[in-house]
């Protein structure tokens, strides 16, 4: 029986300091001894089993650094030795001597995976140490990538995890900001809205209901007091649209940018919106469709202070797998790689970057400068589910 491997790999830590230690099976008392001496002078060491049996009971891999071993060595050969070696470590070097040309064993022992295969006598220690020494170079190249391999495996795991935990903590901060802008709006619907719409009636009453004899400069007041207070009126309504869309809880996305659009179409003249697509069917998760709409509210609102266009394109498309949206602008662009995170356009890129990672999408952004700029969300269904978990 081999010995255990305890669970790591076989790796000499301190082979830059020590000599390489061969395991030199063979029964041939004067053959092994030569074969010792002249591994000597290579600056090996070499420890002497005289049989596979023997072999078997001193062999530790965390020890030794490969196996030379003759081929007919008793009632267990080199080839068993190597079959035995070979069906807990298909790796270790194990190099193979016979003092008989026969094809069928070197077939045999290639085919078990001997590293080499080499006739005895030996012409030269060099017949025996060059292919020794590259065996056992080979072996520890393959540990230290297997050590590697594992190493970024584990670094992969790591990563993966904190993805993971921070698309997590991104759609909570998301989910609980869009809890928050919703309550703020119900307040406002139901207290300063209505006290506001009261306050118009009222207006309007005094109005209707005022004696003629009151001045010109009164009367002015009060118009201009009814106005105003209706634009007030007007502006928290838009306050409230902003905060929670309800285009988009009732009609979903496409609804609520076709709305978004037509507002901003009022108020902002000198610049065409045009928004392309259609209703997503089947609707995303709540929290995927606020994500999108708050990322176009971004865009749009970046390219009107900085992007200086004349247009605006939205594209919402899908397939079976993704829904994809796009906002586009012949504007001024930038070069993304002079770009920092407190530049004008570092924190509304940011930002959107935190909203599509928090709904599980991507967001890929394509701007050069004179030649506007285009930023791409894609949101595949499978994931989107899985973040708003």
């Amino acid at each position: 029986m081999l010995p255990p491997t305890r669970g790591k790999p076989f790796v000499n830590c301190n082979k830059t300091e020590k000599r390489e230690l061969i395991l030199l099976v063979e029964d041939d008392y004067e053959s092994a001894q030569a074969m010792k001496t002249m591994l000597i002078k290579r600056k090996m060491r070499v420890e002497i089993a005289e049989s596979a049996e023997k072999a078997l009971e001193c062999f530790d891999p965390a020890k030794h650094d490969a196996i030379v071993a003759d081929i007919r060595l008793g009632e267990i050969s080199g080839v068993d030795l190597l079959r035995k070696i070979r069906e807990k470590l298909p790796d270790f070097p194990v190099i193979l001597l016979t003092g008989y040309d026969s094809v069928g064993s070197a077939i045999q022992a290639i085919r078990l995976g001997a590293n080499d295969y080499i006739l005895k006598p030996l012409s030269s220690i060099d017949d025996l140490f060059i292919p020794l020494k590259r065996a056992i170079r080979d072996h520890n190249a393959l540990l230290r990538n297997s050590e590697l391999e594992k190493e970024r495996e584990h670094t992969q795991n790591l990563l993966k995890a904190a993805y993971e935990r921070s698309r997590f903590l991104c759609a909570h901060i998301a989910k609980i900001t869009e809890e928050e802008k919703n309550k703020l709006a119900r307040e406002l619907h139901d207290q300063a809205g209505q006290k506001i719409a009261a306050l118009c009636l009222g207006l309007n009453y005094i109005r209707d209901h005022v004696h003629p004899s009151v001045s010109d400069d009164v009367q002015s007041r009060l118009n201009t007091t009814i106005q105003e207070t209706d634009e007030l009126r007007i502006l928290i309504a838009d306050i409230m649209a902003q905060l929670r869309p309800k285009w988009l809880d009732q009609s979903g996305l496409f609804a609520a940018l076709e709305n978004y659009c037509n507002t901003l179409r009022g108020n902002l003249n000198e610049i065409t919106i045009r928004l392309k697509g259609s209703h997503i069917k089947p609707r995303l998760h709540s929290c995927a469709e606020i994500g999108l709409f708050r990322i176009v509210q971004e865009a749009i609102t970046n390219i009107t202070k900085h992007a200086k266009a004349a247009n605006i394109s939205l594209n919402l498309s899908q397939d079976n797998e993704k829904v994809r949206l796009e906002v586009s602008d012949d504007g001024i662009g930038f070069d993304r790689n002079l770009l920092s995170k407190d530049s004008k356009h570092g924190w509304g890129l940011m930002i959107m970057e935190e909203r599509a990672f928090a709904v599980g999408g991507q967001l890929f952004i394509n701007s050069t400068p004179e030649k506007g700029t285009s930023i791409v969300v894609e949101i595949k269904r499978d994931q989107q589910q899985k973040a708003s978990l």
